[in-house]
């Protein structure tokens, strides 16, 4: 398969390795500046040629092959290891670690579609984001709570718009072994940033209420995360139920 792989960085590291690793196994390797965020991640994906899309972050150096083997048309598949799952039991993932999915999730088929019209359709919710995509679901419900500015002008959406693209999407979790580099462990990286806890329950009510509207709607669909073990786990494979999400009556 052709993939197109997008890596944000801040651009104050080496990042020979990091694209080296990548390189071999697709076809188009975009690297971008970001500013205070992420967001540059998802503007670049929207230029990628392929139609799937592998990104990570510019301070691991991971097996990729490993994680383009785990690709399946219709889910986000997103690398996140054990020991980091326990703070996202809420069907949110990072991407950082290696994800691959396909484009049309991030912006859909059409961007000249108007989302508000798609809500009179029969159809599931997954005929809805197959067209609309992951981000203009979240836009039209800013849209609904802010109006003035655009979305992506957001600075909490800015610097955390890996987490809505994620909490907004099927998932599949798998656990492919990392390498962290020395800058991982910065203290100017964006999880030690004192803003940070605060940024995240920010986005995660967001989520939820992104999530709660759809199921207003009628849009919602029972979502489940899948979690693939790696080879050297005792299970092996071992796909798993992930609780509904996103009722009214989340806490």
């Amino acid at each position: 398969m052709k993939v197109s792989a997008v890596v944000v960085s801040r651009m104050d590291h080496p990042l020979g390795e990091v694209l080296d690793s990548i390189r071999p196994y697709v076809e188009e390797l975009i690297v971008v500046r970001g500013h205070d965020g992420v967001w540059e991640r998802w503007e670049a994906v929207a230029r990628a040629k392929c139609d799937i899309v592998y990104t990570q972050d510019d301070d691991a150096v991971v097996n990729v092959a490993a994680v383009l083997e785990q690709y399946e048309p219709g889910v986000v598949t997103c690398n996140m290891p054990n020991d980091h799952r326990k703070d996202y039991p809420d069907g949110i993932a990072l991407v950082g670690w290696g994800a691959v999915f396909d484009k049309e999730f991030v912006w859909g088929e059409s961007e000249s579609w108007d989302v508000g019209t798609l809500e009179d359709w029969a159809g599931t919710f997954r005929v809805y984001e197959k067209w609309a995509g992951t981000f203009r679901v979240y836009e039209k419900w800013f849209f609904d709570q802010v109006r003035g500015f655009a979305f992506w002008e957001d600075p909490i959406f800015h610097r955390e718009c890996d987490r809505v693209f994620t909490g907004l999407s099927p998932l599949k979790l798998i656990n492919v072994p990392v390498r962290h580099l020395p800058q991982a462990h910065g203290a100017d990286r964006m999880g030690r940033e004192a803003r940070h806890g605060a940024d995240l329950r920010e986005i995660r009510r967001r989520i939820y209420a992104v999530r709660n509207s759809r199921a207003g709607n009628g849009l919602w669909f029972s979502r489940r995360v899948r979690d693939r073990c790696s080879d050297n786990d005792e299970n092996g494979t071992s796909p798993r139920a992930h609780p509904e999400i996103g009722r009214k009556d989340h806490k």
